[in-house]
């Protein structure tokens, strides 16, 4: 992860001009992790040729491009390499043995830390506290700040240690990497949205050919405990598609779709003995172990179809391909190693590349190739026959035919990093910087010469990338380029530059025309080692640069400095640099003078000079003489702009008068031990507070030079504040393990708000000051590794923050709250970034909408929160107008309505079955004392007999609008359920007879949540929708409303009685009880004479004990009173009188369902597993969803459930005997478990990994993974791309009693309509809008929200063969017409 070499590694780079040749050059020996090969990892021998390991021809040798094409000596001449790179330098080449050695590190995890008001130990510091102003008291509020973060742009792209990781997508927007999102760039608009679904760095991505699909992997996290995970989305909607977890150790180091090739078959491998169909759904992988595991991918499935330990050296390539008929073609490629592979079953074989003897004495450049070369790229041919072509380190392109050499080309002296095959023909480049065009047909034979169509020099191109002054503005233009990236379109090409520099090549004019444009630059990455996060570690970050902010322009201005040896400005409100100055050292430290007119640069040489530069011209003014040599560590000018300040490695501070042509002044000496990070002036330009490495803090009269004592300073007001540790940043170091684990702190320019930077890649916004260690806090995640730098714009407009180990500047949007007052739900700043989950998101942003819908009725359309909760009236109903294209439509000509129009036609329709599971809602699932199921559909409520062979159901439907939750009597004998709305009510009803037992109405408006009956059954609590969260108790039986009360603004979740008759309310930094007490206050106990007009009195929890704000989702009561609580980063929490009493971590996402069983507590959520705990929640077991459900397949080996990784259990219910599971999928799962009552547990089957059955199958709504940030969601709460989610398309077969349905999940399942259950389920690449069978219902065809139709096998629901898929087009075509 930037570090640039792992741990315990040496890069070894050869001198210039090393290499072997025909002279006796003596070639330099290679690292040890070159020769770690096995012995079956031998490298292959050439027979017959016996020339030395060299790289260009030798003297004398036959030239390969001799003929009578007069464009091959022009081309041979132009492949010289360019001045500073040695013809022989290939396999010791410094960017091949930097990939040698590339293992990314991940992000570390951040640790739980939970801030309390006592003060740790290592946080009590006596300056801090001897420097709070006079009178100055603590205010602990536990609050975050109303501003946010939202992330806008990202100056940045991984290129050092990737290879082709820039693509053109379907719609022409540009899909690259940069830490740890994924970045869709629309260079029409000059915006970005970003993919953040990834817990550490990104290392790698690929692109599907339908150009919507794209997969991503990452580094492993450290710390997680898991493997690195690979993730596929959509890069239309950014919602994840599948997740692949604990793909391979050490992280993922390529990926790769697997190509379609138009061939019957392969020239380029043998046949395979298996198939994989058509390939969509095959992704190869290659892992950063020590044997760099490669693994074959139905990433539809997320099942792993083969797996294979590939080479024990470095790998750097991966390609796979899949013919018409089926045959899965692999190929990796790496450090004296190539290997073609084919799948046997679930066995992947492979075959070592073989140059043979029959083509060595063809041409005197196959003696070069005696030994296996280096190889660095790889791409199948477009052309049909599924060829390979590779590119070594030495600049030769070798096409294989199977495992054989079938042609070699000398294309440069230099490493080919990139190769990419299109339609038109295939593009090369690489460390030269020569982008070259090869031709799409190549010869069968070594007789016939290849050369390029054309040669691109972008250094030369990109020199015309110039500010006023004639300074480059692009690092490729200062230096050769390396060329690590490349993608086609139509008529254009990406170029990814090792620079972190992403270009455009367009040929609208012609090939000889190019136009050259730039889509993104950054600080250029550079090793600088990895930041180690312990209790030893340093706070200092890594040198990997940092930025400041300037006034001019509004103060949009800034310059940042970084590993690249470059300094920058940037104009935050462009999002563009404006100039780029070269360094002649990597700079350390930086600052401007209060008017901008010149930045001061310490730059990290043998004498750490410090120069001055004007910021109009980027032009040295001055270099300032120093009396030491110590490092520069830090920069300050003062507010006066008369003194700089200069703090360095020994702790000292030197002191320079600006004012004077920056003589020293003076020198601060004694009061520090570590190197000085952070330095900030007083207002009057008379007092210095340090911070430093070592945890310390020092104050300084700057007129003297001495130390002052920290009470000297307690009333000084600050210019600025980036001293982390001091008394008004002290509270944020609460929510860190150590210290040293914060980087840096800033103050907003209005003094408002304090910005606090981490290790672990985070920012987090406080009040300012921030003085109580349980202060709120909004906290955003995405830096790949510590937090280098950060910087405000003028008007606090944006924050900069800059990437230790990323190189990465990304801009956040900086917004204060609303003058409306906010929404009614709470501000996502509640949640940590690092632990939102889309789906708490989605319902807190559908809540907010439906609890301020009162005129969406006379609205133009549905809303999509409405739908989500059932209509804006009480039927479901929106009421929209008559859409103005209805006044076109008219009756035929002549025609003349029958005189029976507007009767009654005869007949009827009686509801026989119901297929789906309303499982947006929490704990909608009960057993009654039949054993029969009861669960909510649409606007019914259903019971079911799912232990019978063919599945009976009994229905209650006295609602109108879809019922929103369902809640069964202690007896079991009665249950409760209400609907949506703007006129909701609650049914009580009879479960033997379906018979309503009491409608309770008039009290709740925008729908009812959640409902609860007491311990007793004789009372009944509801939760409403609205903006006060409105909570109503009922004596049901008496249909009598006796108390009501409005919870609070807060978004309320959940609602349960306790034993005692007590209620309790769980939401949005919300948990409050409330006692029942009668209207009368002579009665002898509360609850003994309830009566219309009681009371509900409510306190709350004691929340300041949490660390940090929290979003409860659910609340149960256990049998001896306690409260359990689940939250929505997954912790299990037990309240006892309102103090909590113990937290674990239950689940590593949100906590969305609670069950109690006797003393057992069960709880469920995001993540794909059941946790069983005893009261005082000690765990007694884990029920493994994933392995269970995975498990069920048809006879024809296809899922009947939805994905394991997209699981999220909404809803557990268990009699003891049998656990009954809910998903937000819409599917109802039950597993046989035996809980005993006092807390024993047993799981059916093999631990958990069986035993499971589907007893309820239906359309789910889609799940938007990813990390949300700055409340800014990929996709509006409800559904996809702004319409409601559920069922969108449903055909029924005109000749079998089969009907098929499908929706913005992407399920597309199928029904037998006799035995009333789910027949094949198959989960498509997008959601779907529409279907239709074949007249003789063999065939499907399915039309996509991506615009793709597929037609498939209506039975086995997988691609038809050619023929048959001929037979139903043509079929669905003569029934169209």
């Amino acid at each position: 992860m930037g570090s640039g070499s792992s741990k315990g590694k040496k890069v070894v780079e050869a001198p210039q001009g090393s290499g072997a040749s025909k002279q006796g050059k003596t070639k330099p020996k290679p690292p040890p992790e070159a020769l770690a090969v096995a012995a079956d990892d031998a490298p292959p021998q050439l027979g017959g040729a016996n020339s030395d390991r060299g790289g260009g021809p030798a003297g004398g040798e036959a030239d390969p491009y001799a003929g009578p094409d007069a464009y091959s000596a022009a081309y041979s001449a132009a492949i010289e390499p360019p001045a500073g790179l040695a013809p022989d330098d290939y396999e010791s080449d410094s960017d091949v043995e930097q990939d040698r050695v590339q293992v990314p590190a991940g992000r570390p995890v951040r640790p739980d830390i939970v801030p309390t008001e006592i003060v740790r130990d290592d946080l009590r510091h006596p300056d801090v506290e001897n420097s709070l102003p006079d009178g100055w008291v603590d205010q602990h509020n536990s609050d975050p700040p109303p501003n946010e973060l939202e992330l806008e742009f990202i100056y940045g792209y991984r290129a050092h240690d990737c290879r082709n990781n820039v693509h053109y997508t379907a719609t022409g927007e540009v899909v690259y990497h940069a830490a740890t999102l994924a970045i869709i760039y629309d260079s029409a608009t000059h915006t970005q949205r970003f993919y953040a679904g990834h817990t550490s760095e990104v290392t790698c991505l690929a692109l599907h050919t339908d150009g919507v699909l794209v997969c991503s992997g990452q580094s492993e996290a450290t710390g997680s405990g898991e493997l690195a995970p690979i993730f596929v989305w959509s890069a239309t909607t950014l919602d994840t598609v599948a997740v692949l977890p604990n793909a391979h150790e050490g992280g993922v180091a390529a990926v790769s779709f697997a190509y379609p090739l138009a061939a019957s078959g392969f020239s380029g491998t043998e046949p395979s003995s298996s198939t994989v169909g058509t390939g969509s759904t095959i992704l190869c992988s290659l892992g950063h172990d020590a044997y760099h595991t490669l693994i074959v991918w139905d990433w539809r499935r997320g099942a792993r179809l083969a797996q294979a330990r590939a080479h024990t050296s470095p790998l750097f390539a991966l390609a796979a391909a899949v013919s018409s008929h089926g045959e899965l073609s692999l190929a990796t490629a790496g450090a004296r190693s190539i290997k073609f592979w084919t799948l046997d079953g679930t066995t992947l074989r492979s075959k070592k590349g073989h140059f043979s003897k029959d083509t060595a004495h063809i041409t005197g450049q196959l003696g070069a190739l005696r030994d296996s070369p280096t190889f660095t790229a790889l791409a199948h041919l477009r052309d049909g026959s599924g060829r390979l072509l590779s590119a070594t380190a030495r600049g030769e392109l070798i096409l294989w035919n199977r495992n054989e050499i079938a042609h070699f080309v000398k294309a440069t002296t230099a490493p080919i990093f990139s190769i990419v095959a299109w339609q038109g023909g295939v593009v090369t480049g690489g460390k030269d910087g020569r982008v070259a065009l090869w031709p799409g047909t190549w010869p069968d034979t070594l007789e016939e010469s290849v050369v390029p169509v054309r040669v691109f020099e972008l250094r030369e191109m990109v020199r015309g990338f110039a500010d006023a002054a004639g300074r480059p503005r692009a690092l490729a233009g200062s230096a050769t380029p390396c060329v690590r990236a490349i993608a086609c379109a139509e008529d254009r090409l990406l170029i990814g530059t090792r620079e972190s520099e992403i270009f455009e090549l367009s040929f609208e004019n012609g090939l000889d025309l190019p136009n050259l444009s730039m889509l993104a630059q950054a600080h250029g990455h550079k090793p600088l080692g990895h930041l180690e996060v312990g209790d030893n570690a340093g706070s200092a970050p890594p040198a990997g640069g940092t930025i400041v902010s300037l006034p001019q322009a509004g103060g949009s201005l800034l310059a940042s400095v970084g590993a690249d040896k470059t300094l920058r400005v940037w104009s935050a409100e462009k999002r563009c640099m404006l100039g780029m100055r070269l360094l002649a050292e990597r700079a350390s430290a930086v600052s401007a003078s209060p008017d901008g007119t010149a930045i001061a640069v310490a730059l990290a040489d043998a004498v750490s000079t410090i120069v001055i530069i004007d910021v109009a011209s980027l032009s040295d003014e001055l270099a300032l003489g120093r009396q030491e040599t110590t490092p520069v560590t830090a920069l300050a000018f003062s507010p006066n702009g008369q003194l700089l300040a200069c703090g360095t490695a020994r702790g000292t501070v030197e002191v320079f008068l600006a004012v004077d042509g920056f003589r020293p002044f003076g020198v601060c000496r004694g009061g520090l031990d570590g190197a000085v990070t952070h330095m900030d002036w007083s207002a009057d330009s008379t007092l210095l507070q340090t911070n430093s490495d070592a945890f310390e803090l020092a104050f300084w009269d700057a007129r003297t030079c001495e130390q002052l004592p920290a009470s000297a300073a307690r009333s000084a007001s600050w210019a600025s504040w980036s001293c982390a540790l001091g008394w008004a940043s002290k509270g944020a170091y609460a929510r860190v393990a150590h210290p040293a684990h914060i980087t840096g702190a800033l103050r907003s320019n209005d003094g408002t708000t304090l910005a606090v930077g981490d290790v672990f890649g985070g920012v987090s916004l406080f009040a300012f000051p921030c003085t109580s260690f349980v202060a709120g806090a909004s906290s955003y995640v995405a830096h790949g590794g510590p937090v280098g730098a950060m910087a405000w714009t003028g008007q606090d407009s944006a924050l900069l923050t800059l990437g230790a180990e990323d190189g990465c500047i990304f801009q956040w949007r900086h917004s204060a709250p609303s003058a409306g007052g906010g929404s009614a739900g709470p501000a996502l700043g509640h949640l940590q970034a690092e632990d939102l989950d889309s789906e708490v998101e989605e319902e807190v942003e559908a809540a907010a909408a439906v609890a301020t819908a009162g005129g969406l009725g006379r609205t133009a359309g549905p809303s999509t929160a409405l739908a989500l909760y059932g209509g804006a009236d009480g039927l479901g109903n929106a009421g929209a107008p008559v859409p103005p294209a209805m006044a076109a439509v008219h009756a035929p000509s002549g025609w003349e309505p029958p005189p029976d129009l507007g009767e009654v036609p005869e007949g009827h329709l009686v509801l026989e079955h119901a297929y789906g599971y309303s499982g947006w809602g929490r704990g909608n699932l009960a057993l009654a004392a039949s054993g029969e199921l009861i669960y909510p559909t649409a606007c019914l409520c259903i019971l079911s007999s799912v232990r019978s062979a063919r599945p009976a159901q009994r229905f209650f439907a006295g609602h109108t609008a879809a019922v929103s939750c369902v809640r069964v009597h202690p007896n079991r004998t009665a249950c409760a359920s209400a609907q949506g709305g703007l006129a909701p009510y609650v049914c009580v009803w009879d479960v033997a007879t379906s018979q309503p037992l009491a409608t309770l109405r008039g009290v709740h408006t925008h729908g009812i949540r959640d409902l609860a009956f007491s311990t007793d059954g004789r009372l009944l609590a509801s939760l409403g929708m609205d903006l006060a969260h409105s909570v109503a108790v009922y004596d049901w039986a008496e249909s009598l409303l006796l108390a009501r009360v409005h919870a609070g603004p807060e978004w309320v979740a959940a609602i349960a009685f306790s034993p005692e008759g007590g209620l309790a309310t769980a939401g949005s930094m919300h948990l409050k009880y409330w006692t029942l007490e009668a209207a009368h206050q002579s009665s002898a106990r509360a609850g003994a004479a309830l009566a219309p007009g009681s009371t509900l009195v409510g306190r709350s929890a004691a929340l300041r004990e949490l660390r940090a704000p929290t979003v409860f989702l659910c609340v149960a009561f256990t049998a001896r009173g306690a409260c359990a609580v689940g939250t929505a980063h997954g912790d299990l929490q037990l309240w006892e009188g309102g103090v909590l009493a113990r937290s674990v971590r239950a689940h590593p996402g949100a906590l969305h369902a609670l069950a109690v069983h006797g003393e057992a507590i069960l709880s469920a959520g995001r993540a794909p597993k059941v946790c069983f705990w005893s009261p005082e929640l000690d765990a007694l077991g884990t029920l493994n969803l994933r392995a269970a459900i995975d498990g069920l397949q048809d006879d024809l080996g296809r899922p009947l459930g939805a994905s394991a990784a997209a699981l999220s259990v909404r809803a557990l219910a268990t009699d003891g005997e049998r656990l009954i599971v809910g998903t937000r999928a819409g599917e109802i799962f039950e597993v046989a478990t035996a809980l005993d009552g006092a807390g024993g547990v047993e799981v059916g089957g093999d631990g958990g990994a069986g035993g499971a059955r589907l007893l309820v199958a239906g359309q789910g709504r889609p799940i938007r993974r990813g990390v949300v940030l700055g409340g800014v969601s990929p996709a509006p709460a409800g559904g996809v791309g702004g319409r409601e989610a559920g069922v969108r398309a449903l055909a029924t077969s005109p000749a079998h009693a089969i009907a098929a349905s499908i929706g913005d999940d992407g399920a597309l399942r199928t029904w037998d309509l006799r035995a009333r259950t789910q027949r094949a389920l198959r989960r498509m690449a997008a959601g779907g809008r529409s279907l239709a069978f074949s007249p003789d219902g063999a065939a499907l065809a399915v039309g996509l929200d991506d615009g793709s139709v597929e037609v498939l096998d209506a039975f086995t629901l997988h691609a038809p063969t050619t023929t048959s898929a001929e037979r139903a087009v043509a079929a669905l075509l003569g029934d169209a017409v």
